[in-house]
């Protein structure tokens, strides 16, 4: 007999989602990072590398269209995220096999990592709602913070390992492949361990409400007059910005700058680490000061990122630029991931989650395509870099304004708001009390609200 009360149930049904998002990371920093480091083993030309990068993802996001069916058809937000998981672990079987196929191996790459995305993506609007009704609204910039800080090690740790390990099979062809069964093995059974801690989850009571009358094409209609259309707007251009680039830093490092396994392993370890460090001050910050202002204050920082990238240089270079661009990513993405939830309710979360992800992935593709084209025309790879920070700063000085703050929230300005992210840190909080208060003694609490300039036009002047 069961004698947990529900808010027993909540809390450590939040617990055993900490630990589900860390075997889950697992998954994500040995695995199915390394699709694009297999396609080029496998010898995938550039266009190949493109559509892996893209076409899985639309798939998967057209499918969500049909996530509410799904969980009408399971009468359970548990039972149809589990399928979905299990499904995405059997995935990495034909993966490992399709290197015995005598021809088109790519092709069945593409074909079983798609599977693998459509597996994953079908069931993510009914996670988020199925979260959505575990973590109160209150608390979740610090606890999806905090989740994702322990994600981001484990995903740290992995991609590491990754890289170790295909290094230490990196003498030949054959041997090589073998690493990359390794890594996807455990690949596996991590998926397999984040879905038995899905099933030891509470799911609270939920009825499912009936199939939407707002369609799909009635959504696109009135995209841009709600504040969530504004924002799946401004996501979707960004996407488009952003991969046309994104597939093909695997293939210029492998190729072009001829990086071994361990250091592209390294290379990109080293953004995820910084993200682990600073995702719950991200966090803490859009609780207290709103979702909005962090992502303006990172939107407008990120098209730096592929613009480093135009330079050659060391090892610590590279390292340098990864550590700037999981500083930025870490604020992005824990902003837009919570704005879903401040501008959707309950009733029409998975719906709206939904439409989101379907035009995101549609923007996706186009951005790979348009990317592959470019670099099929003969425009080298930093060029390309550059275009795609220049496309992504053209989308946040159109866009980023539209967006609206979906929740009451404390007031700051942007040099402040960076000023109070670091000096939450313990160890930056402590230098900046010695530097700027050494005979004052310990400085009065970042919590307590200052008289500001929220003039938005701002940032642009300091940045």
């Amino acid at each position: 007999m069961d004698i947990l009360n529900d808010d027993q149930k909540v809390k450590k049904s939040l617990v055993y989602s900490i630990i589900d998002g860390v075997f889950y990371s697992i998954k994500v920093g040995i695995g199915s990072s390394s699709f694009a480091a297999y396609a080029v083993f496998l010898k995938a030309q550039d266009w190949e590398l493109g559509l892996l990068g893209t076409l899985p993802q639309v798939l998967g996001s057209l499918v969500q269209l049909f996530s509410q069916h799904l969980m009408i058809a399971m009468h359970s937000r548990q039972i149809a995220v589990c399928l979905g998981a299990f499904w995405q672990a059997l995935m990495y079987i034909p993966i490992i096999l399709i290197f015995f196929a005598s021809s088109h191996n790519t092709l069945y790459l593409l074909m079983f990592t798609s599977l693998y995305w459509v597996a994953g993506m079908l069931i993510g609007p009914i996670w988020n709602s199925w979260m959505g009704d575990l973590v109160p609204s209150s608390m979740r910039g610090s606890y999806f913070g905090r989740r994702n800080k322990l994600m981001e090690i484990a995903s740290f740790s992995s991609m590491l390992l990754g890289g170790f390990i295909l290094k230490q099979f990196s003498h030949s062809a054959e041997t090589e492949y073998w690493g990359f069964v390794t890594i996807f093995c455990i690949a596996f059974f991590a998926r397999l361990l984040s879905c038995f801690f899905l099933w030891k989850k509470y799911e609270p009571p939920y009825v499912a409400p009936p199939m939407p009358e707002k369609h799909f094409w009635k959504f696109l209609s009135h995209l841009n007059s709600t504040d969530y259309g504004s924002f799946v707007l401004f996501m979707c251009l960004m996407n488009i910005a952003i991969y046309c680039s994104a597939p093909y830093f695997a293939p210029y490092m492998l190729k072009v700058l001829s990086i071994d396994y361990f250091t592209y392993g390294l290379i990109n370890a080293t953004a995820v680490l910084v993200k682990c460090l600073f995702l719950p001050y991200w966090g803490k910050l859009c609780d207290q000061f709103g979702t909005k202002k962090v992502l303006v204050a990172t939107g407008f920082l990120m098209p730096l990122v592929p613009m480093f990238w135009f330079f050659q240089g060391t090892l610590w270079y590279f390292l340098a630029i990864q550590a700037y661009a999981g500083f930025i990513w870490a604020g992005f993405e824990i902003a837009a991931f919570n704005i879903n939830f401040d501008l959707t309710d309950r009733e029409h979360r998975l719906e709206y989650i939904s439409y989101y992800n379907v035009l995101n992935g549609i923007a996706i593709f186009i951005g790979g395509m348009l990317g592959g084209l470019a670099i099929r025309f003969g425009m080298a790879y930093p060029i390309l870099f550059v275009m795609s920070g220049l496309l992504r700063y053209i989308v946040c000085s159109f866009f980023l304004r539209k967006i609206q703050e979906g929740r009451t929230v404390e007031p700051v300005s942007y040099p402040q708001l960076f000023l109070k992210l670091f000096t939450s840190m313990p160890t930056m909080g402590l230098l900046y009390q010695r530097i700027f208060f050494p005979k004052n003694g310990a400085m009065k609490s970042t919590n307590q609200p200052r008289p500001t300039n929220t003039d938005p036009d701002q940032f642009k002047k300091v940045s």
